[in-house]
């Protein structure tokens, strides 16, 4: 096929609107424009008309002649070239294919039938168009939509995706808009482009306490709180697009929630922004989200430097990292289809880049696999090599994207992650590839193809043979985490209030230095009340003895001894009131102050005190690792410790304890507080007690260097990297077992 190209641009129900981060469903792509093994669409093809309700405009791309069709009746558009546009006003219900043939033969548009059938059967699939049967009825897809999706694929479909819309955005956008327009003139641009370099430049100019801030990201207790800022985050970014659509005079649809594999996103629709005939237009429109987002980083980047307050610097780095490079990474890379990708396609003025690239990739593959000959491609010079390896960078880095989202979704979410990542893998890998062969299958040559797809298969069976009897390349992972070592963890030895905290937290303290007073006024009236009882005890005793009383005193004498133990006990519970170091270090309590005056129960911590160059490594070992942990001590080498955070580290290992136990080594460690160790349902463990793991553990203890202590967090959880002697396969199905006992 030669000339322009027919293009399908993003709509709302088959592509995301700008800033819609819905990854669009495999399994409802139109197989006309997307899967190149069809047979002679134009063998017995019925006249087509063009349905009513299309209007055309001129839009030029890239300084070529190009139009916009708006399907009126379903609030879609489609861009069309000039010689799609020539066959469509031909598009009487009359002309067969040859007859259109020649007609544009005539026009200086050499388009072969076979182009032009499968032009026409885009128009069809497509609802732009209607087939003409012999009866004079008209047939195909109807002005309300495609026909309906098969019932598996649109199952698959609800599980990994589901759009919420939730109310007509146009309304609130046009409010918003009147108060932020100003943010989008020359001198607004000029203010955001200040606030945001300033932003980088003290990020970067105070690059080591922000390292030592993103270490502490992430943390398992911050999971509600980094849910709250990515959604007020998401927000921002979607009112940005509605504020720049509607200062546009673009009108905004419906905003919403999506849940992809359950992770909540926001939406606008912004579809109409492809009426503007600017491309600058459509750029900002695009870039909006992005660009309110980075003026939040910024934001708070200077309230994390100026501000004092530990948790308020705490939620600001949170709020930096997920407005400025998460947003960077998901909503402004091309290699997705968000923001990114659609500023960069009209920036290149290639409309549709990316199904022009992945046709001509599929292509290329298909060669290389089958032998086929690839079709034209559409695109001339540097737009057709740009467009080819913008599809293979993004179909690379989206297997690895979402790869990783299956395999987070699989081992994260236990039973139901398995489910949604079965569905997943179902409709973006089994049914396309279902699609594919069925195609094959009505060609000509499909029995040349059979023969070169049993030689793939095997292939890939001999693969999986080998990787499901060879051992592992990738090492077993054991949790950790970072402790401090011989920390004092003191407690109340008794109920009583704090009457006196001489220290404060940070302070530097010595063995038998006073931490917290406190005073029990029952207790100490025990005491008085137990010497009184002594006294008047000794005072009878000696009467008795006087007397000569003999069994009498020596009764009394043992209950004198016996008020005496209970007074010795009463004492030491008394002095225990009084909470000394029992070892030389700093106070890490925080807030240690704000204890004054409070009511503590028996066993409630108190104080804590530790050194932090002293700090180890706490590894739970499951029973399967045991002995491959065994032969890393024996061996004598270091294993390689990688901490959330991005921290790696060697590591000496030590020696397991002897005895496995169901106790909780670390509460970081445990599934409740984000950690890996499943836990035990609540009614299988003891009434009253801490819950316990599904599977005993053994601990092994490690030192860490002073050096390496000093730039790691105690409850730092991380993996210890062991050797590995199960396959590929093996593991697995392990992680997969022990995702849904979770």
């Amino acid at each position: 096929m030669s000339g322009s190209a027919f293009f399908k641009p993003p709509t709302p129900e088959t592509d995301p609107a700008f800033g819609d981060p819905a990854l669009s469903d495999p399994a409802l792509n139109d197989p006309a424009l997307d899967d190149p093994a069809l047979g002679d669409p134009a063998a017995d093809a019925a006249p087509v008309r063009l349905r009513d309700g299309l209007h055309f405009r001129s839009q030029p791309s890239a300084g070529r002649p190009a139009y916009v069709c708006h399907d009126t009746q379903r609030g879609k558009y489609y861009h069309f070239g000039v010689a799609e546009l020539e066959i469509a006003r031909l598009l009487d219900g009359r002309r067969s294919i040859e007859q259109l043939a020649a007609e544009l033969q005539q026009l200086g548009v050499i388009w072969t039938a076979e182009d032009i059938a499968i032009f026409l059967s885009s128009l069809v699939k497509n609802g732009l168009a209607e087939v003409v049967r012999e009866d004079g009825e008209t047939g195909g897809v109807s002005p309300e939509g495609p026909p309906p999706t098969p019932m598996l694929p649109r199952m698959l479909a609800g599980l990994v995706s589901q759009r919420i819309p939730l109310f007509a955005a146009d309304r609130a956008a046009v409010r918003l808009t009147a108060w932020l327009h100003r943010l989008f003139s020359p001198l607004g641009v000029v203010l955001w482009s200040l606030l945001v370099l300033s932003g980088l430049w003290q990020a970067a100019r105070h690059r080591g306490e922000w390292q030592g801030e993103l270490h502490q990201l992430f943390s398992p207790h911050a999971w509600p709180l980094l849910v709250g800022i990515w959604l007020i985050a998401k927000v921002i970014h979607e009112s940005g697009h509605a504020v720049a659509a509607r200062r546009q005079g673009v009108r905004v649809g419906n905003a919403g929630v999506i849940l992809f594999m359950f992770a909540p996103l926001a939406y606008v629709d912004v579809t109409d922004a492809w009426r503007l005939p600017r491309r600058w237009a459509r750029m900002q429109i695009a870039l909006a989200g992005v660009y309110f987002e980075l003026a939040i980083a910024a934001i708070a980047v200077w309230v994390w430097m100026l501000s004092s307050d530990l948790t308020l610097r705490y939620v600001a780095a949170q709020v930096a990292v997920l407005t400025g490079p998460a947003t960077l990474l998901v909503n402004a890379n091309p290699l997705l289809r968000l923001d990114g990708y659609y500023v960069l396609a009209d920036f290149l003025g290639i409309p549709n880049l990316r199904m022009h690239g992945r046709r001509m990739f599929s292509g290329k593959c298909q060669a290389w696999l089958l032998g086929r000959e690839p079709q034209p491609s559409l695109l001339h010079g540097w737009q057709r090599t740009t467009a080819f390896w913008h599809a293979v960078l993004s179909v690379l880095f989206q297997v690895i994207w979402m790869s990783s989202m299956v395999w987070g979704i699989l081992f994260w979410a236990g039973a139901i992650g398995l489910v949604i990542g079965a569905a997943a893998v179902l409709l973006w890998v089994v049914l396309p590839l279902q699609r594919w062969i069925a195609g094959l299958r009505e060609l000509p040559e499909w029995p040349q193809y059979r023969r070169r797809l049993r030689v793939v298969s095997g292939g890939i069976v001999m693969l999986l043979v080998l990787l499901a009897c060879l051992p592992s390349p990738l090492g077993r992972r054991i949790p950790v985490v970072v402790r401090y070592q011989d920390e004092q963890v003191a407690r109340a030895a008794s109920d009583g209030f704090v009457v006196d905290v001489p220290v404060r937290s940070g302070d530097r303290v010595r063995v038998g230095e006073v931490l917290v007073e406190m005073d029990d006024p029952s207790l100490r009236a025990r005491l008085a009340s137990l010497d009184l009882d002594i006294q008047a005890t000794r005072v009878r005793h000696r009467k008795l003895q006087n007397q000569g009383e003999q069994a009498m005193a020596t009764a009394q004498a043992e209950q004198l001894a016996s008020l005496r133990r209970q007074r010795a006990e009463v004492q030491r519970q008394v002095d225990a009131l009084t909470v000394r170091a029992t070892r030389g270090g700093r106070v890490i309590t925080p807030r240690l102050q704000t204890l004054r005056g409070t009511y503590l129960h028996q066993g409630d911590e108190v104080v804590r005190v530790a050194e932090e160059r002293d700090k180890e490594l706490l590894a739970a070992i499951d029973g399967g690792d045991l002995q491959g942990y065994r032969q890393a001590v024996e061996s004598g080498r270091s294993l390689t410790a990688r901490l959330r955070g991005g921290m790696t580290l060697e590591v000496i290992p030590s020696p397991p304890a002897p005895r496995a136990s169901l106790s909780v080594p670390h509460p970081a460690l445990a599934a409740s507080s984000g950690g890996p160790l499943a836990l035990a349902a609540p009614l299988e463990t003891e009434r009253g007690g801490e819950r316990t793991l599904v599977s005993p553990h053994t601990e092994a203890v490690s030192p860490l260097s002073p050096e390496a202590a000093a730039t790691l967090r105690t409850g730092q959880q991380g993996m210890l990297i062991i050797g590995d002697t199960r396959s590929l396969v093996q593991r697995i199905y392990q992680r997969l077992w022990a995702s849904v006992r979770r």
